[in-house]
């Protein structure tokens, strides 16, 4: 009977050593069961543990280099979370009379042109053209009554095997930060907007006696209003955006497998969510779904 067992364990031994090898990973062919013991189980545990951590350093390196996983993440970074400023600013100025019309008038195929026009006109021209080619328009289900800025929003692209740590709830996520800075960005230009009218017509209206006092608290109030969206903006940018990328910038490059990127990239959309007051501490616990995420969810066949 011990005889038998031991041919068996040789027999395992050898198929295992060349299963290994037919891996061709880097240095996976040289694992052996030189220092297996009697019984073979220890060593067997061994080139196991090993193969494995070749497996996943292999893995790992081909994520890093061959489908650029950070470049990924920092593009989501710079043009979902709305961190790439003068893009922004473009896309706004190019956008607002499109967005100002009912979302039953805002068609995906004008905002696309929209897009590329802000791309060529600010320093996203310079962007690799894999992010490029992956940046996208995506016009969420309305409601009565929406305009188009409630309705627009970036989206981004992902396949195999990118979407394994990109997934679709961590888009999603992505798209409900989205909407929060667009929201924030759009009042911001607004207010912006509203202080160059005033300044065009402050000689005009400064001879207008009845009115100073009326101007007057109108200055005000647009200044108290810039004061808060822009100290809540660098908020957002800085204190949250900045912090939690800083973070998880260091994890990509440690993360030894890839359970390790993605709970990492899990710690950073949770980061993200609980700075910006959107939700509690363990975010998949909440079954409810959101309105933008309801909303994206509808959104592959309107105006289209």
């Amino acid at each position: 009977g011990g005889g038998l067992f031991e041919r068996m364990m040789t027999r395992r031994r050898e198929q295992l050593e060349v299963t290994v090898s037919d891996l061709r990973v880097e240095g996976l062919h040289k694992l052996t069961f030189a220092n297996a013991d009697k019984t073979g189980y220890s060593g067997l545990r061994s080139v196991v543990d090993r193969a494995a951590a070749a497996v996943n350093s292999r893995l790992m390196s081909i994520m890093r280099t061959r489908f650029g996983i950070r470049k990924h993440c920092l593009a989501l970074k710079k043009y979902l979370l709305l961190g790439q400023g003068d893009f922004v600013t473009r896309l706004l100025d190019l956008l607002r009379e499109e967005l100002e019309e009912p979302a039953t008038k805002v068609f995906r195929h004008n905002l696309v042109l929209v897009l590329k026009a802000a791309i060529q006109q600010s320093n996203a021209q310079f962007e690799d053209q894999d992010v490029l080619n992956r940046l996208d328009v995506r016009l969420l289900r309305g409601v009565r009554r929406d305009s188009g800025w409630d309705v627009f929003s970036l989206d981004y692209h992902v396949g195999l095997p990118l979407n394994v740590v990109l997934t679709k709830s961590a888009i999603d996520r992505y798209l409900r930060v989205f909407a929060l800075l667009w929201r924030l960005r759009r009042v911001e230009h607004a207010l912006a907007q509203c202080w160059s009218m005033q300044a065009a017509h402050a000689s005009k209206l400064r001879n207008m006696t009845p009115l100073r006092k009326i101007l007057k608290k109108g200055y005000l109030l647009r200044n108290e209003m810039a004061h808060f969206v822009s100290n809540l903006t660098s908020y957002m940018m800085f204190e949250v955006l900045e912090c939690a990328w800083a973070k998880f910038d260091k994890e990509i490059e440690k993360a030894k497998d890839l359970d390790a990127l993605i709970d990492a990239h899990e710690r950073y959309l949770s980061q993200i969510l609980n700075g910006a007051m959107m939700e509690g501490r363990r975010w998949h616990a909440k079954k409810k779904k959101t309105g933008v995420e309801q909303k994206a969810e509808g959104s592959s066949g309107v105006n289209q």
